[in-house]
């Protein structure tokens, strides 16, 4: 894959961050290749996409070069044949089955249906790594409309107690039969030592009349994002993390460095700052080391993410406009009942 100017203005400071090693991440259901915060990561990853469909893992193949590995395989708890529900939607398609309560009720059905139903061969991860000769999993991508679970659970026991981290979609709840609630996800991580950093919510208004926005628009006289009405949770990308405390009390330097890294790519740089400075005072790296870490996150984070609007600075000189602002919405429109979404 070539890089792009930022991707190769960033490799220095990121090799100088995991030291003489690499991140392991597999991203299932990848048709579409790596989302954007974790293309940050592919020039220091061995990137590892699973995509069953021939055509789009091929194109995954051209896309990615050899700096990745692609599978042409869907994945699943037992391994062995399944059937694939293609929805009409393809970005539906689900080994589950479509139609829950939730996705009759409330959405729009010629997303799912009609829905054909193949025949297709099915492999566990675990199984597929072990044949590639790669040793370990740092982080899981899952995002296959409902089976992200039956993943987790085809990893093993041995990859899943070494997993640093997991991005996964999970359904609130859900629009497949039989799907998995967050409850049996979080639980199921949890038991592998996992917690929970991030929930990043997708909302919806009720489908009606042909439109999710037919009631914010035509009933309520607001455009269908305003603020003034809630939308009911739909499903949510979830992001874990190992606890920081089973690294450093194992005196686990290698995965110190892998997991800080991942917070970055999340925008977490507080936590992989805060992480080398525990490090240093459980002496994990040499003298001087730490602070060297510590130094490289903040030069990441300026260089990756750092805008002057965004700065205290900058928060200082509008913050008067922003009052004024709110000032003038008060005496225009009046003061506004509280939201639960704020």
């Amino acid at each position: 894959m070539s890089q792009s100017k930022e991707q190769t203005a960033l490799k220095p400071i990121l090799e100088r961050l995991l030291g003489d090693q690499r991140l392991i991440i597999a991203d299932a259901g990848a048709a579409y290749g790596l989302p954007a915060h974790l293309q940050l990561l592919a020039p220091v990853s061995l990137l590892c996409l699973f995509e069953p469909h021939p055509t789009r893992a091929e194109e995954l193949r051209q896309l990615l070069g050899v700096d990745a590995r692609v599978f042409q395989t869907a994945l699943s708890r037992q391994g062995g044949e399944r059937t694939l529900y293609v929805t009409n939607v393809p970005t539906g398609s689900s080994l589950l089955r479509p139609g829950s309560d939730a996705a009759l009720r409330l959405t729009e059905q010629a997303y799912f249906f009609p829905v054909e139903e193949q025949r297709v061969h099915t492999r566990r991860l675990e199984d597929v790594l072990d044949e590639g000769g790669i040793p370990r999993l740092d982080f899981l991508k899952a995002d296959v409309q409902g089976a992200e679970l039956e993943i987790l659970q085809g990893l093993g026991a041995s990859r899943g107690r070494t997993l640093l981290g997991a991005e996964l979609e999970v359904g609130f709840p859900g629009g497949y039969i039989g799907q998995p609630g967050f409850g049996d996800i979080d639980q199921f991580l949890r038991d592998l030592g996992l917690e929970l950093l991030d929930v990043r919510l997708a909302r919806i208004h009720r489908f009606v009349s042909g439109s999710y926005r037919y009631l914010s628009e035509n009933v309520f006289g607001v455009h269908a994002d305003s603020a003034s009405l809630s939308k009911r949770v739909w499903e949510a990308d979830v992001l874990y993390c190992v606890k920081p405390t089973t690294l450093l009390e194992s005196g686990d330097a290698l995965g110190v460095r892998r997991l800080a890294v991942l917070y970055c790519a999340y925008g977490f740089y507080t936590e992989a700052y805060h992480l080398f400075d525990q490090a240093g005072q459980a002496a994990l790296f040499p003298s001087g080391e730490a602070t060297r870490l510590k130094d490289d996150v903040i030069r990441l984070h300026r260089r990756a993410r750092f805008s002057v609007f965004q700065s205290v600075m900058w928060q200082r000189l509008t913050n008067p406009f922003r009052r004024l602002g709110v000032r003038v919405r008060n005496k225009l429109c009046g003061p506004q009942v509280g939201k639960w979404q704020e």
